[in-house]
């Protein structure tokens, strides 16, 4: 039985004794399967199916017609945007976005150094050079005064992460941005629904970029969109990433359209059919996923070494993850290695951290090195380096405090005895962590 704080009633010595020491693990529940295809998903793959029997825009999207472009118009409407293009992946979305904005080779692109890596390698394929900010320790996300920091003649643009679903502060963002001439790309891939004040994500920056891969908060398999409110980004995005059979419907004549040269990044409209169907269930299930997150985040207030999930004070944070952090001087002794292992033991769904290496630090940026030596940074007007202590609050995170729990987009429908679970595993090891101790540790 569990309380409001996660702790467990112990009644016999296998439930106390933790399941790392040969007791019984605390989380029993499975873990919730995602993605998940309902009948709704179903009957529309299956409508699908039987169109493109006579229908050949229900197999390719060349056209600039049938369900892809039904799919854009949706989403459009869908998040409040004048314009969107879809895209096979998130990361063709964002490649598509630095093109569209007029990023060129050698420019500078500000990126957060805590993120995934496909969120600065579109930055590196176009040629453009990223220089690492510093991210806020409560949100995770780059902030205007850490990206101040980066600033140079070069910086063409920022990519703003709303990572984990939790919105960066957009309102200081993009006044800096405004007062630099900066162009701003939000990287929403994992943050579809989440809002910014009274807008969603995606739609405040010059362009925003979703993925709709597996894991994400709807899924069409694979692919991506992108929104925009300029028509200009939008001919550019269509130009770059789509067919040249669309380009005759979708730009305005003589319009200066590359000759075959461009990337296949066009979406196929099997994704596009799986998520119109999902888009209309897409608010309900955020409901879901933060009521359980914000359960589990309640049954952790007061647990010692670990600090909820915080939620900003002027967004809506859709939970991709959930991604405490450990506090280590409240558990003295115990790394973090030990802890996870014990947390895992128990049945907990935890691993430790998200983002392992700051990405400032890993091989490529060390070396400086990106499908060549050398390039792209030989092509910028200045000499970019990367090095321990350019981002220190990342750096700290990934050394020592990172934790993340998988329950997040899979967090829909009751997940209550779950989230008890989870929470009380969490109590359980941090009651009894000095039995995780080495002996020296464990006597003083």
């Amino acid at each position: 039985m569990q309380g409001k704080t996660g702790r467990t009633e112990m009644n016999s010595p296998e439930t106390h004794r933790l399941a790392l020491l040969g007791g019984d693990p605390t989380v029993r529940t499975p873990l919730p399967t995602w993605p998940v295809l309902s009948d709704d998903e179903v009957a529309a793959l299956g409508e699908h199916l039987r169109r493109a029997r006579t229908d050949s825009t229900y197999l390719t999207s060349i056209f600039g017609s049938g369900p892809v472009v039904e799919f854009e118009r949706a989403v459009a409407d869908y998040f409040g945007a004048p314009y969107a293009v879809s895209t096979n992946s998130g990361w063709a979305a964002l490649h598509t976005a630095l093109v569209a904005v007029g990023v060129r080779p050698g420019d500078e692109v500000i990126v957060p150094a805590y993120t995934w890596p496909q969120s600065v390698s579109c930055v590196l394929q176009q040629g453009a050079i990223p220089v690492f900010a510093d991210i806020d320790p409560e949100t995770y996300t780059l902030t205007a005064e850490t990206a101040e920091k980066c600033l140079s003649p070069a910086t063409k643009a920022i990519v703003v992460v709303h990572l984990y679903g939790q919105p960066a502060d957009m309102t200081r963002m993009m006044a800096f941005a405004e007062a630099h001439g900066l162009a701003v790309i939000e990287d929403c891939a994992q943050a579809a629904g989440a809002m910014h004040r009274d807008r969603h994500v995606g739609t405040i920056g010059t362009v925003g970029c979703f993925s709709i891969g597996s894991g994400k908060q709807i899924v069409g398999g694979e692919g991506g969109f992108l929104l925009t409110s300029s028509e200009e980004v939008r001919h550019r995005a269509i130009a770059m990433s789509q067919h040249p059979q669309r380009h005759r419907v979708d730009l305005p004549g003589g319009y200066a359209a590359p000759d075959g040269f461009l990337p296949t990044y066009r979406m196929h409209p099997v994704a596009a059919s799986i998520c119109a169907a999902q888009l209309p269930k897409l608010r309900r299930w955020n409901d879901e996923r933060i009521a359980n997150l914000r359960a589990l985040s309640l049954a952790l207030e007061g647990c010692p070494g670990i600090r909820p999930a915080a939620e900003s004070t002027f967004g809506r944070h859709v939970y991709h993850l959930y991604c405490p952090t450990f506090v280590p001087e409240e558990l003295p002794g115990l790394s973090r290695d030990r802890y996870v292992e014990a947390l895992i033991a128990e049945g907990a769904p935890v691993r430790i951290g998200y983002v392992r290496t700051p990405l400032h630090l890993r091989k490529e940026m060390r070396e400086r090195k990106y499908l060549a030596p050398g390039f792209p940074w030989n092509l910028g007007s200045r000499d970019v380096h990367y090095a321990a202590g350019d981002c220190p609050v990342t750096e700290d995170r990934c050394a020592r405090t990172d934790i993340s729990v998988f329950l997040g987009a899979n967090a829909i429908g009751d997940q209550s005895a779950l989230v008890g679970e989870i929470a009380a595993a969490f109590w359980k090891v941090a009651l009894h962590h000095r039995e995780l101790l080495e002996p020296a540790h464990s006597q003083r």
